[in-house]
């Protein structure tokens, strides 16, 4: 071996040590605590600031770079692998807990050709043991003594500070809380999932559902959504692409948590119970053909029915069967084609997240799981209808039985 090839063979090692050291650091940040890369005090640039990360919340690191002289190429190279550019100029990236190793490879790439820093010990080190190599000092983002609390005003600088504000206090009233592929976010409370939109250029966050697709005429359905929407104060009901959405909206240019945490009560509600009457409705006013009992459907029937039905479970719970049968026009045989087409779907939905996770894609891993999740509710609303069904048709058939044997006779 070589001079050459062991000075890299031994740099490569002391960078490997950083990301490793940096790692084990952030896997245990606490939300709102603050890790800064630094140079080293003996440096051309003598404890200049150059990373900074953060615990946002909801299980998430943020990178960002502090050097305030990236050039436009620079820049363009950075969001090219990913990172993101926020309206006040810095540039940021940000990943779940769980790809922590992730972060800090992308860290490590911005220290060495971004930042100019050639080996590991040019950086401030963690502790008096400088082989660690995990060159980070720890600081807080927040005085303790003005840290978030219920009432505690926070007034919002931009849409980014707004959406990490939401994330801190979901984290701490919700089951899981976290921001999709779409810059969504995504909040799970029991048996209900919730999901947020932070406006991109105002204060302001919006609650979306899908409550049902349309089965109906426009004049019925809409009839149905004036009446139901009337009943819920702040929430907007209206028919868009084929689907019934609800909307409500909060103004936020001041953020208080416990104004927020009032909002997310008031959509639960209607979630629990105003979604659902929609639901019903809709469901009830597409009446059974009893008449057409017998008749094939085709595919693309199939396939919409499928649409209509994973539409209306989204809402937080699965149709009743009744609900479901009325949907496939009281026709078994329609149901039972609805069961095998979704079974298929869900065999799709788990193999697209496979692949997903084996090529090391979790946002869409963990979107397909989700679409896995309903799809399941789904089918177990197919399946009841299908036995209700069956039911039926071995009573029709009986008591035709008897009626015929009763006239023979």
């Amino acid at each position: 071996m070589t001079t050459s090839t062991r000075f890299d063979a031994a740099l490569e090692a002391a960078w490997l040590d950083f990301r490793t050291g940096l790692a084990d650091l952030l896997v245990d940040v606490a939300v709102d605590e603050e890790v800064v890369v630094r140079w080293a005090h003996d440096a051309s640039s003598p404890w200049t600031p150059l990373l900074s990360f953060v615990g946002t919340g909801a299980r998430r690191i943020r990178c960002t770079v502090v050097r305030g002289d990236l050039s436009a190429d620079q820049t363009a190279v950075l969001i090219g692998d990913g990172w993101r550019r926020l309206r006040d100029g810095r540039v940021i990236l940000e990943v779940g807990r769980r790809r922590v190793d992730e972060v800090c490879a992308a860290a490590t790439d911005v220290l060495r050709e971004v930042c100019g820093v050639l080996h590991p010990t040019f950086l401030d080190p963690l502790d008096a043991d400088t082989s660690h190599h995990a060159t980070i000092q720890r600081s807080s983002r927040r005085d303790p003594g003005t840290a978030a609390t219920a009432s505690t005003a926070h007034p919002v600088a931009d849409t980014e500070h707004l959406q990490e504000l939401l994330l801190d206090t979901l984290a701490a009233h919700a089951d899981d809380a976290f921001v999709d592929a779409d810059g969504d976010i995504r909040v799970h409370m029991g048996t209900q999932t919730i999901q947020l939109r932070v406006h991109p250029a105002r204060p302001v966050v919006e609650f979306v559902a899908c409550v049902a697709a349309v089965c109906v005429d426009d004049r019925t359905v809409n009839e149905i959504v004036v009446a139901e929407g009337a009943r819920w104060t702040g929430v907007a009901v209206h028919v868009l692409d084929g689907h019934v959405w609800a909307t409500q909206r909060l103004v936020v240019p001041t953020f208080v948590a416990t104004n927020v945490i009032a909002a997310i009560e008031s959509w639960r509600d209607f979630l629990r119970d105003g979604a659902p009457a929609i639901t019903a409705r809709i469901a009830d006013a597409a009446d059974p053909m009893a008449a057409r009992r017998g008749r094939e459907p085709t595919p693309d029937q199939v396939e919409r029915l499928l649409d209509t039905m994973t539409a209306l479970t989204t809402v937080g719970a699965p149709l009743p069967a009744a609900g479901v049968a009325r949907l496939c026009d009281s026709n078994a045989i329609i149901a039972r084609r609805c069961l095998i087409t979704g079974a298929r779907r869900l065999l799709a939905i788990g193999a697209a997240k496979r692949q997903a996770a084996d090529e090391g894609d979790t946002p869409l891993a963990g979107s397909l799981e989700e679409d896995r999740q309903v799809c399941r509710t789904m089918l177990m609303s197919v399946s009841g209808a299908v036995d209700l069904l069956r039911e039926r048709d071995v009573r029709s058939a009986t008591g035709r039985s008897r009626d015929s044997g009763g006239a023979t006779r």
